[in-house]
């Protein structure tokens, strides 16, 4: 693991730091396997819902994120299960290196992965909590946003691991 150095917090200024929204899904979870009574995806009506409501903000102090006017229980149950509730504070940020894949978690810790479209070299974000699992308690479930993908070639652009992948863009905070 990767925690980030003195250096990368210029990095993290640069492609992390900043307020999103959602622009479009772009991978589902595999359909296959147990759902315990609940669908495994956002429905597509919660797709639009997200991507009108949803706003997520990274910096140094903070990970927060504003929830969509979910019309459906099925899309609010999974936006509360994959960590939508769970804003975060002083998160502890990890830079995992360059890879080809972006590995999508399911509820039940499965790990799916999926190949981008035109193959493009990926950088690996993570943040959680700044705790050693080995030695000290952990929090369970998953914190908001935490598993993004950073494309080295685009500051404006994420990949969000958040039930299936997402693709984030900058809001530009000067127009507000």
């Amino acid at each position: 693991m990767s925690k980030v150095e003195p250096g990368d917090d210029k990095f993290l200024e640069q492609y992390i730091y900043g307020e999103w929204n959602i622009s479009k899904r772009l991978a589902k979870l595999e359909e296959n396997g147990e759902t315990c009574g609940w669908y495994k995806n956002i429905s597509e009506q919660g797709v639009e819902e997200m991507k009108e409501g949803t706003r997520i903000w990274y910096s140094k102090d903070g990970v927060w994120l504003w929830q969509p006017d979910f019309s459906q229980t099925k899309d609010i149950y999974l936006f509360y299960a994959y960590g939508g509730n769970n804003d975060v504070d002083r998160p502890v940020y990890h830079i995992w290196g360059e890879t080809g894949e972006v590995r999508l978690r399911n509820l039940y810790g499965k790990d799916e992965y999926v190949e981008m479209e035109g193959n493009p070299s990926l950088i690996e974000i993570t943040y959680d909590l700044g705790y050693d699992i080995t030695s000290e308690s952990a929090v369970m479930g998953y914190c908001c946003a935490s598993h993004v993908y950073v494309n080295p070639g685009n500051t404006d652009t994420l990949y969000l691991d958040f039930c299936g992948l997402w693709e984030l863009e900058r809001v530009d905070v000067e127009k507000y």
